[in-house]
């Protein structure tokens, strides 16, 4: 089928971030990389609300804030701070 769902949730794309750098590491395949670079691009210039350092939990496919709100009852930091840890945990790897 086709695509059903062009929304951007911030969980998604935290967790995205560290499958990416994890296929870089198991599979070598440059194209994982340039995936990764894609992502991490489109998180810090879009997703991460920089005036409060929280990120944006649902964006449009461009970019654009659809719930603007930064916490609510589900919305915990679990995601962003984890793919921030373990990406760089991934990235000190890559770099050896």
């Amino acid at each position: 089928g086709g695509v059903y769902d062009r929304e951007k949730e911030f969980w998604q794309q935290a967790e995205v971030l560290i499958g990416l750098l994890d296929a870089v590491i198991l599979l070598g395949d440059e194209k994982y990389w340039e995936a990764y670079k894609n992502v991490h691009r489109f998180v810090f210039d879009k997703v991460i609300n920089k005036g409060v350092g929280e990120w944006y939990p649902l964006l449009t496919r461009r970019g654009e804030p659809i719930w603007t709100h930064m916490g609510h009852s589900w919305k915990i930091n679990y995601h962003t701070v984890r793919a921030m840890v373990q990406s760089i945990i991934r990235m000190e790897k890559l770099e050896k």
